[in-house]
């Protein structure tokens, strides 16, 4: 008989993008058994919205094949800083950036 698969809690939040570090279970994002195997050493990687999720998880991935990583994000500092402790924890180097988003677009004419 085929087992009945866990269904996980809804995840809500009252903005996007969410904060990840309150999400109930948090997110899977990395596969500890794959090790790199430096294909991207010398190489830099700029990564938007790597402070969670699928970049967070291509970031790491990038860190394991010995490349540095840069990461845009918008307002997750604490997110940020756990992709860069990860990143680093690989050996590499990381560095943040914070995107600045406008909401309204004003041109001037002469």
């Amino acid at each position: 008989m085929p087992q009945k698969r866990k269904q996980r809690p809804k995840q809500r939040q009252r903005r996007q993008p969410g904060p990840e570090h309150v999400m109930q279970p948090t997110p899977k994002f990395e596969k500890p058994s794959h090790r790199g195997t430096g294909k991207l050493e010398g190489k830099v990687a700029l990564i938007t919205g790597g402070d969670s999720r699928i970049s967070r998880a291509v970031a790491v991935s990038f860190a394991k094949e010995a490349a540095s990583v840069a990461v845009v994000y918008l307002n997750e500092h604490r997110d940020a800083d756990e992709t860069r402790r990860l990143i680093e924890a690989q050996g590499a180097k990381c560095l943040l950036i914070l995107a600045m988003w406008a909401t309204k677009i004003s041109v001037v004419r002469q």
